[in-house]
């Protein structure tokens, strides 16, 4: 099992500070359930999905998970 980047640490931490689902993020974003799920697992590497995730989380948008 490959371990998280940082940002999607971040992305998950922030997500239960602010007691978010998958779905709520969903909601939030304008991205699929399923969509923000692989971006937050690591597996979608989506520039413009990753920004907009940090951008309703409030966090840092960081090159690490946007290079293949």
């Amino acid at each position: 099992m490959a371990k998280l980047n940082e940002w999607c640490k971040a992305a998950r931490i922030a997500m239960i500070n602010k007691d978010l689902s998958v779905k709520d993020l969903s909601a939030g974003t304008g991205l699929s359930r399923s969509y923000c799920a692989s971006i937050l697992n690591g597996r979608a590497r989506s520039g413009p999905g990753i920004m907009k995730i940090s951008d309703f989380l409030g966090i840092p948008v960081s090159d690490e998970p946007i290079r293949s």
